[in-house]
C-alpha cells in the first residue's frame, strides 16, 4: 500500500482523470489516500454533489475492517460538509458518522473544525454533548474544560 502511495505522488501527473483513478481503485480498493484524491478530484470537476457520492462510494467499497481508512473517510466527508455543506448535512453526517464508528475520534475532529473556524457557541455545544456520551472518558472531559478555559 505504501509503495503504491509512494508511486502514486511521484507521478500525480499522470493520475489526473476519473478513469485513472478507478484503474488505482480497483487495485487498491480499501486505500483512503486515493479515495480522497478521487474525492478532490469530483469536487473540483463537478462539485459537491459529485464529492458526496464518491465519499458515499468509497464508504461502502472500502471493507468495515479497515478502521483507520473509514474514519478517515468520515473525516473527509465531515471536512466537506463543514466546507461547502450546510449545517443540516453536516449534522446529518456527523450522527451517521456516530453510528458507524468509534465516535470519539469524530468528537475531536469536528472541535477541531469548529475552533479553527472560531465558532464558539458550536464548539460549547458539541463539547457538552460529548461529554453526555463519554462520561467516564478523561480526555473528553479534559477537551471539555480546555473548551471552557479558552471560551
Amino acid at each position: 500500500m505504501r509503495k503504491a502511495e509512494k508511486k502514486f505522488l511521484e507521478n500525480k501527473n499522470e493520475v489526473e482523470t476519473e478513469e485513472d483513478f478507478e484503474k488505482l481503485l480497483l487495485k487498491n480498493p480499501n486505500s483512503s489516500f486515493f479515495w480522497t484524491n478521487y474525492i478532490a478530484l469530483g469536487m473540483e470537476s463537478e462539485g459537491i454533489e459529485k464529492a458526496r457520492s464518491l465519499t458515499e462510494r468509497a464508504l461502502r467499497v472500502i471493507n468495515y475492517k479497515n478502521n483507520n481508512d473509514r474514519l478517515n473517510i468520515w473525516n473527509s466527508y465531515l471536512n466537506l460538509e463543514f466546507n461547502f455543506g450546510t449545517q443540516e448535512s453536516l449534522v446529518q453526517v456527523f450522527q451517521k458518522a456516530l453510528k458507524n464508528n468509534n465516535p470519539k475520534p469524530l468528537y475531536f475532529h469536528l472541535l477541531n473544525l469548529y475552533r479553527q473556524a472560531n465558532n464558539h457557541q458550536m464548539l460549547l455545544d458539541l463539547g457538552r454533548n460529548m461529554v453526555k456520551k463519554n462520561k467516564s472518558s478523561k480526555k473528553c472531559w479534559l477537551e471539555y474544560l480546555r473548551i471552557l478555559i479558552d471560551f
